[in-house]
Formats: C-alpha cells, sequence, structure tokens
C-alpha cells in the first residue's frame, strides 16, 4: 500500500513458511481482501496455485497464461496474442516484462498477481531464459506481486541480481518467526501444543489403529502417485477387491467397499489430511498439505512398489488393450492410422452421454474439416470449443503420460504419448505449443532416448509456425523427421509410424495444406545433448552407462562409486565399500541381477548389484591394484587384472578363487571378455595380447605388439581387438580377420 501512495517502484512480496504455516491461506486471504483496501481505484486480480493444474505446473506455461489472462483484464487493443506472438520464453519473458509497462500508464487501476507454491513450479531446461528470472526486481507502482514458497527465497532459482533484490527484510515475510508468526488452527480433539508435523504423524497412526495399516497405505500410495488427483470412482476401482464380488471385504487386508471408503475419505476430510478440488469439471480428492504426501512416501512406498502404482494408474487411466499389445506386429495398419488412435482412448473413458461423445470425435479432428471452424487455447484463454468438449478426457491423457513415464515402461510412454501423433496434435490443438514443449522438457528430465530428442527438437524448431497455425504440426514433423524416419532399418520404428501418421492425416485433411513430399531438412539433433557436471568427485577414472541407460556410473579417486541420472544432472547414489581410488568399472552385459563390479587401488574387487544397491561380493585376489574387470560365462565368473601381472578368475557363487593366470611378465593392463565366444583377451605392458578359453583356461593365441600394452578394446562384431598404444595396428582374434578401418571401433 506505501508504494501505491508513494507511486514508487518495488519488488514482489514473498511470503515464506514451513509446511503448515498458512501460505496458502493466508494468499486466498488476501485475494479476498485487496478489493476493498482501495475506494475509487479499479482492482484487477489474478492468482494461480503452481501444480494445481497442467497449465500452472510448468514455469513456461503459467507465464504464457498469465500473459494471456492480463491480456484480457485490460483489453489490450492488439488482443491478447500480439501477430509477432512467439513461445520461445525469451518472447514469454519480454512479453510479461511489456504488459507489466502497459499497466503502469493505466492510473486508475491497479492489479494484483497471486502465485502461491511458487517452490513447485517446473522451471526445467530453458536456454535462453534462467528459471525464474522472469519475475521483475522492479514493479510499477500500481502492480503487486505476491508469492508464497516453503522454500527460503534465496534456494529458488533466481539469478544473483534477483536474489540480491529479494533477500530485503522488506519484501519476505516469514511465517515462522517474529512478528509474522502463524499459529496452526487444530481439530478440537487435538492437543493444542502439538506442532504440525507431528499432527499429520499422530493422525497417520490414528488411521492404521482403526482401519489397519494395509489399508491407509493402498489408500495414501494412491493419491500420492496421482498428479492432480483422484475421483472417488477412481479410487474405489483401485481399491476395491474384483476377483471374487461374493467376498467380505475386509479393511484389514487393504481393501475397500464403497461405504468404507466414504467414511475413511469424510473422516481424512475432517482430520485435515484430505480436501476435495474440481478440475475439468470433476471432484478429485487429493491432499490437503504437500507435507501429507511426504510423509506417505515415507512409511508406505519404496521404489518398486511406487513403479507398480504407477503402472496401475497408467492402466486406468490408458486401459492397456489387445490392439495396442500388438502394435509392432500390425504394421500394415498403421499406414492408415497412427500408433495408438487418441479417439479410441476417448471412447474408453465412457464419462459422456452419446451425443457428447460423437461431438468430441468430431471436434479432435476438427482440424481436418477447417482450420477456422475452432480456435485452440492459443487465442483463447477461459474458453476453448475442443477443450470444453474433451476436458476430462485431457486429463486422462495428461494424468496417464505422467504414470507411463514414471512406471518405467518407456516404450509404452512413448507409443502412447511423446511419439504419438494424435496425441501431440491433441496437445497442440487443445491447449498450445508452450504447454507441448513443456510437456517434451519435462520428460527430458527424466528419459535419455533418441526418439524423444528427436521430436523434442522437431517441435522446438517449428514452434514459431505453430504458434501462428497448429495444423502445421504435420507437416513439420513430415518435413523434419521424415529423411530420419527413411535411413532407420525398421520400417516399423516409431518415428517410421510417426511421420506416416502425419501424413494420413493430411490426406485426410479437406483444407489445402502445405505438405512436403520430400525431405531435405538436416537432422534437428543439435551435437550435444548433454553437458553434466559433477562435483565433489576429484578425478573421475572410468565412466560406464547404467543398465537403466539412464544412468551414469563414475569411478571417483575418493573411493566411492557414484550413480548419476543423466537428463536432470542429479546425483542419486554412493556405492560405499573401497577404501582407495576406484580404478575401473563395469556392468556386466547379460547378468540378472544387474551386476556392478569395480576394482580399486586397495587391491579388492566389489561386486554390487545395480538396483537394489547392496553389495554381492568382496573379492581379495591380488597383491597390486586392480587395472581391469570382466564377467564370463554368464557372469558366473568375475575376472580381475592387476598390476602383479596375475588375472584371477573367481566363482561369484562361492566367492572362492576358480583359477588364476601368471602367464604375463608385466603389469596387466586390461581384460575383456568377447561375448560371441566367450573367450577372455589380455594385454600387458610385456607387449603381448593373450587370447583365453574360459571353460578350461588355456592359451589361444598371443599377439606381439610394438610396445607396452595401455588399454585394449572389442570393435563391435567381436572379431578384432584394437590395442591403445602407440601402434596403428589391428590383430585378429581366432577365426576372425584383420579389419581395414578404424570406423569398426568407433
Amino acid at each position: 500500500m506505501a508504494s501505491f501512495r508513494n507511486g514508487s517502484r518495488h519488488a514482489p512480496y514473498f511470503i515464506c513458511g514451513s509446511d503448515g504455516s498458512g501460505k496458502s491461506a493466508l494468499i486466498s486471504t488476501l485475494y479476498g481482501q485487496v478489493a476493498g483496501w482501495f475506494v475509487s481505484t479499479k482492482v484487477h486480480r489474478v492468482i494461480r496455485f503452481a501444480k494445481a493444474t497442467p497449465r500452472s505446473a510448468y514455469n513456461l506455461e503459467l507465464l504464457r497464461v498469465i500473459c494471456q489472462q492480463i491480456s484480457i483484464i485490460f483489453n489490450i487493443p492488439e488482443g491478447y496474442l500480439p501477430k509477432d506472438a512467439s513461445f520461445d520464453p525469451l518472447y514469454i519473458s519480454t512479453w510479461f516484462q511489456n504488459l507489466l509497462r502497459r499497466v503502469e500508464d493505466m492510473s486508475n487501476d491497479v492489479l494484483f498477481l497471486f502465485i502461491d507454491d511458487l517452490h513447485l513450479l517446473n522451471p526445467l531446461d530453458c536456454d535462453i531464459v534462467t528459471a525464474l528470472s522472469w519475475l521483475p526486481t522492479s514493479l510499477p507502482w500500481n502492480v503487486q506481486i505476491i508469492c508464497s514458497s516453503t522454500t527460503p527465497v534465496e534456494q529458488l532459482k533466481f539469478t544473483p541480481m534477483q536474489r540480491d533484490r529479494f533477500k530485503s527484510a522488506e519484501y519476505q515475510f516469514d511465517l515462522n518467526l517474529g512478528e509474522y508468526a502463524t499459529e496452526l488452527r487444530r481439530p478440537p480433539q487435538c492437543v493444542s501444543d502439538v506442532s504440525f508435523v507431528l499432527y499429520v504423524e499422530q493422525q497417520f497412526d490414528g488411521l492404521e489403529r482403526h482401519y489397519g495399516r494395509q489399508a491407509v497405505g493402498s489408500l495414501a500410495a494412491y493419491i500420492t502417485c496421482s498428479e492432480y488427483g483422484l475421483s472417488e470412482t477412481e479410487l474405489v476401482e483401485l481399491l476395491m477387491p474384483t476377483d471374487d464380488p461374493e467376498s467380505l471385504i475386509d479393511t484389514r487386508s487393504g481393501h475397500f467397499s464403497f461405504a468404507t471408503f466414504k467414511k475413511i475419505h469424510r473422516e481424512m476430510d475432517k482430520l485435515l489430511l484430505l480436501h476435495d478440488k474440481i478440475m475439468s469439471g470433476k471432484v478429485l480428492i487429493q491432499w490437503r498439505h504437500n507435507y501429507c504426501a511426504v510423509v506417505a512416501k515415507r512409511r508406505y512406498m519404496d521404489g518398486q512398489s511406487t513403479r507398480n502404482l504407477h503402472m496401475e494408474l497408467a492402466n486406468l487411466f490408458f486401459p492397456q488393450d489387445e490392439d495396442e499389445s500388438t502394435l509392432e506386429n500390425e504394421s500394415t495398419q498403421s499406414e492408415n492410422k497412427s500408433v495408438i488412435s487418441l479417439k479410441d482412448t476417448l471412447r474408453t473413458v465412457g464419462d459422456l452421454p452419446h451425443k457428447d461423445r460423437e461431438r468430441e470425435k468430431d471436434n479432435v479432428s476438427a482440424g481436418r474439416k477447417s482450420s477456422s471452424t475452432h480456435h485452440n487455447d492459443d487465442t483463447s484463454t477461459f474458453y476453448n470449443p475442443i477443450a470444453a468438449d474433451v476436458s476430462n478426457s485431457m486429463r486422462h491423457v495428461e494424468e496417464s503420460w505422467h504414470h507411463l513415464m514414471r512406471s518405467d515402461d518407456t516404450t509404452r510412454f512413448k507409443q502412447i504419448a511423446v511419439c504419438n501423433f494424435d496425441f501431440l496434435l491433441a496437445a497442440v490443438q487443445t491447449v498450445s505449443i508452450s504447454y507441448l514443449r513443456c510437456l517434451i522438457e519435462h520428460v527430458r528430465c527424466y528419459i535419455l532416448d533418441r526418439d524423444i530428442e528427436l521430436i523434442y527438437y522437431t517441435i522446438r524448431k517449428s514452434s514459431d509456425v505453430l504458434t501462428r497455425d497448429p495444423m502445421q504440426l504435420a507437416s513439420q514433423l513430415i518435413s523434419w523427421l521424415r529423411p530420419i524416419s527413411e535411413h532407420d532399418d525398421d520400417d516399423n520404428s516409431l518415428l517410421s509410424m510417426t511421420v506416416r501418421s502425419a501424413t494420413a492425416w493430411c490426406d485426410g485433411y479437406a483444407v489445402p495444406l502445405l505438405v512436403p513430399l520430400t525431405g531435405w531438412l538436416p537432422a534437428p539433433l543439435p551435437s550435444q545433448i548433454r553437458t553434466m557436471t559433477v562435483s565433489g568427485t576429484g578425478v573421475i577414472r572410468a565412466v560406464c552407462l547404467a543398465p537403466s541407460r539412464q544412468h551414469l556410473i563414475l569411478a571417483t579417486s575418493s573411493g566411492e562409486v557414484q550413480q548419476w541420472h543423466i537428463m536432470s544432472n542429479s546425483l542419486e547414489h554412493i556405492f560405499k565399500g573401497h577404501t582407495a581410488a576406484v580404478t575401473c568399472l563395469l556392468v556386466a552385459p547379460t547378468s540378472e541381477p544387474e551386476l556392478l563390479l569395480t576394482g580399486s587401488e586397495d587391491t579388492s574387487v566389489l561386486v554390487w548389484h545395480v538396483s537394489q544397491r547392496d553389495r554381492q561380493a568382496h573379492i581379495n585376489a591380488h597383491t597390486a591394484p586392480i587395472t581391469g574387470v570382466a564377467a564370463g560365462v554368464n557372469s558366473t565368473l568375475i575376472i580381475s587384472s592387476s598390476e602383479d601381472a596375475t588375472i584371477a578368475i573367481t566363482d561369484l557363487a562361492s566367492g572362492k578363487l576358480k583359477h588364476r593366470i601368471s602367464h604375463h611378465r608385466g603389469p596387466v593392463s586390461g581384460i575383456l571378455v568377447a561375448g560371441a565366444c566367450d573367450v577372455l583377451i589380455s594385454g600387458s605392458h610385456d607387449r603381448t595380447i593373450c587370447v583365453w578359453n574360459l571353460e578350461n583356461f588355456a592359451l589361444l593365441n598371443t599377439m606381439q605388439m610394438l610396445s607396452p600394452v595401455l588399454r585394449i578394446d572389442i570393435s563391435w562384431n567381436s572379431v578384432s581387438d584394437f590395442p591403445t598404444n602407440i601402434s596403428p595396428h589391428h590383430s585378429p582374434l581366432p577365426g576372425g580377420y584383420k579389419s581395414q578401418s578404424f570406423r569398426h571401433f568407433c
């Protein structure tokens, strides 16, 4: 108010506090009261709850919607979508700043923008605009931005200049300290001096005593895994047993009837654990506080159970039918329809009357009749004819791809969502191109995949075109991806199917459309996808790819073996056991379970279970640092080489030394197992490369080199070895041939 009266510029205001401190309640109260603070001034209010809906979950999409809302409120002359509109992050940030300058010139208007739970915004990976840099450091006198956050302001993803500006006590209100401290409003039955954290724990304890741990755990886990909440019908479908309809339903066994579900629902609502919200015309059940989800994860969920829950929820929203399971074998049908028809999926939802369902089918494919019949959300924020009809279905689609992604079913996830032409078209038509960019960018935070990268960079390069005409999606996909799909060995690959689906859609489009028949554009992929920055590792001695193909495993000089997620650049686990620098590591290629072998300067070899992250074996068979590790005979043998000039072969099951090879006359620099013929290859400083039979450990061949062998590798066809030393020489393995090209070893 002081800034408004003085006409001075100011920074946004931040309401901070821990879980349960009342930030959201205060934001809602302010939203209702600010209109009464002014007598003769027109007050305009915009409130957004971060991550409450898909459009408020992503940094870029939220800012786009806010810009459109401000434009509509103030009736900007050129409309709320500028003629030069682009949903590039830098453009939207500049658009927002320009709108605020327009508001500053309106002397009789004041704008309040409320953003609750700013820390939940997904900033994704913008190359130009850094996370929350769009938030102004200096606001006009008649614009107020009030944000709430559980994360302290200095830890949010601001630029250094923003942090320096926002750290002032004038703009921060901590609800846990001093004069701004709040007190938790407790139910009558609650002890007066209990903290919010302890209160939540006590309520879960009480529910477990009454309904059983398994029942409470099942209900809490499903609600926690859902992205935007679940309806009563969906929860009962998940929690009610279906194998025997005549059986007695007992909550102690983890099952609910509709009556018992309603009872626990009402009780948890009274205990302030759950609340109902309306989204896309449906009443959804969700945690009232984010901390409840944290407690549920700690109490009832682990890695494997979480993946199983996400798979159940994905099947709830996108049932896997027979057509989908046999998709790869039905190449003839893919010529005329997409990988999975979104229209068929909408019919499985089945909540709408027959006439509405027919209208849905017409609206989803409305672009085929006329590009001017309907407008997408880029030209209307509050009303969208397509979204109005398929709102329930869009929520199903939104939930399903989240669960498919987190269930680790990457193949099905790609088929249904990011590599499905119908899905991409629906996202662009019913929401916006910025939403689709945010969606795929979110996927890239978890998954590194060639097809997804190609789709993402195609959408990114086509953003300006699709902003002006979303109907150009098919032609853009054809232009960028046809040359790549034509070179795929598999004619039924997902990219090939996507291009064929786009071509079939163009063939059925009634309005003239420019469609390329040949491809000349270069591959949209940049030369470098991701740069990882790892800290605290010291010198990285070795790197290998984890079985998930989404993680890197690093050997460090500190003795730790670290597992990093590639796309999020985050440290996920540390394998501890070595007491000196780790010199080598290997993920056994054909092992079940998945095994990680590590060797160290402490002369030991450790065998780890990669997914369970526990140690399987500890091998001490050498007297000098380990130089190489390998697995042979279906990973039943653990093979290690050392600077003591020996090779030790240990039985994994018993942990006993099975054989020791002492043939080399110098340190053994490396070992490899050729999987095709199951032979062992060793290189040494004594200038020799030896080939051994793993059945009887007999020497099969010796290759004399011109200098010490520092490292060896095997070509893709397992018939040529490649010693790394000063002599660029290729030697054939037994029964192999001499390669004439280094390309085999790339």
